[in-house]
């Protein structure tokens, strides 16, 4: 009998080479994949705090996005890099999926917060385009406070157990990819045989199309706008998320937008921003260090940037 399986989870980290690692996934012959990209289903909260509208959705809104298999050879997952940094998420998923393995990937702290930061103005246009990085830190948190990792990978392997969890870096993923890959095909249980296509990492990037750059987070402002003024109420908006229209919708957006994008160069932080993040960051690391047995040395130290 053909059923829906969850096989694997990529929980984290938001601009840490998630996009990279699902995209390898994506590739393996024996891996399907969610029909969404982020399903983002599990986190009560978004990045902003605000509450995720998904996350109340009965269980089936979230297996919609799967299909049913009839080959346990063949492995089944997503990757909604949202999900660590909130313990009750991660519980949330040990409860519905008791022996879940999850990949986390994390990345330099400081070159994670600038890189999100310019992902949060060309594309989920949360940040204005007129505030620059140093008034970002401080008027929206979690730009720093994602980084903090130690206690996010502590809770992950405390929940899902260390032989459930899979921790890799950006920089492994990007230096050493063959090697990122087939351990990660080992872990959740595909032949390490498979070769995939390795492109060149772009990881800056923004939308070329200009009338797509405007489209892009407009359905979210009119949303906010028909919520706030109770035009629409909750129960109704709730209705339309489980619409095969609006995911239909959201799925095609989506596709214009990965299509029409094009290099972007982030202009250099400024030194005084970079020692600050070093210096705010420093701890962490090491705990980081201590938890995972890597050598993070150049997370400690803002002179190993070229």
């Amino acid at each position: 009998m053909m059923k829906k399986e969850v096989d694997f989870i990529g929980i984290g980290t938001i601009k840490s080479g998630t996009s990279f690692l699902a995209d390898l996934l994506m590739q393996h012959p024996d891996v399907l994949w969610a029909s969404k990209k982020e399903v983002n289903y599990f986190n009560e909260f978004e990045v902003t705090g605000n509450i995720n509208p998904y996350s109340n959705l009965p269980l089936s809104f979230y297996y919609s996005f799967f299909k049913e298999k009839n080959n346990l050879d063949i492995k089944q997952g997503e990757f909604s890099p949202i999900y660590i940094y909130d313990q009750n998420t991660l519980i949330r998923i040990k409860k519905i999926f008791p022996q879940i393995k999850v990949l986390v990937a994390i990345r330099n702290p400081v070159q994670r917060a600038y890189s999100h930061y310019w992902y949060s103005i060309n594309f989920t246009k949360i940040i204005p385009k007129d505030i620059s990085f140093d008034k970002a830190l401080t008027q929206y948190p979690f730009l720093l406070e994602l980084g903090l990792y130690s206690s996010m990978i502590r809770n992950t392997i405390s929940t899902f157990s260390p032989e459930n969890t899979l921790i890799l870096t950006f920089d492994q993923l990007i230096n050493n990819t063959a090697e990122s890959i087939r351990s990660t095909y080992n872990f959740i249980g595909v032949s390490t045989d498979f070769s995939p296509s390795i492109k060149k990492v772009n990881e800056s990037k923004q939308v070329k199309n200009v009338m797509l750059d405007k489209l892009y987070g407009f359905p979210g402002k009119v949303k906010n706008f028909l919520l706030e003024k109770e035009i629409l109420s909750e129960p109704a908006f709730q209705v339309i998320l489980k619409s095969r229209l609006y995911n239909w919708i959201n799925y095609k957006k989506y596709n214009a937008i990965d299509k029409n994008v094009e290099s972007f160069n982030k202009p250099r932080m400024q030194k005084e921003t970079k020692d600050f993040l070093y210096s705010f960051y420093y701890e962490d690391v090491i705990k980081l260090e201590h938890l995972t047995g890597f050598d993070l040395a150049a997370w400690k130290n803002p002179s190993s940037e070229t």
